[in-house]
């Protein structure tokens, strides 16, 4: 079996552990020494690097729909039309209703 390929140490020296690559083509072994100095070394990467402070959200670029009046009416307009269509009703008129306070909500007021 070859060497490790950072210490060059062979599985015939006391006590080495060599872990094979799973690709065979180039085979590459590590013993077990140097996966202790590999994982010594991110771990204090890890430690030496503070903790980055996750930026906030970006401001939104128009005002929340949430916050105007007529959310509560168009919210019950879509309750009305998910039950007509659930009957099997004609939905048609909910939906108009839909589309209107959508409409009014939603397209800023030079655009209308």
């Amino acid at each position: 079996m070859p060497p490790c390929s950072f210490s060059h140490k062979s599985q015939a020296d006391h006590g080495v552990k060599l872990i094979s690559s799973p690709n065979a083509d180039p085979r590459t072994y590590i013993c077990h020494e140097c996966v202790q100095v590999a994982a010594a070394i991110v771990e204090e990467s890890q430690i030496a690097r503070p903790a980055q402070p996750v930026p906030p959200p970006p401001e939104p670029p128009h005002e929340s729909p949430f916050a105007q009046p007529a959310t509560a009416d168009l919210l019950y307009c879509v309750e009305s039309w998910i039950a007509r269509e659930a009957s099997g009703a004609d939905a048609s008129s909910e939906l108009a209703q839909i589309r209107n306070l959508a409409r009014l909500m939603f397209v800023k007021t030079n655009d209308r």
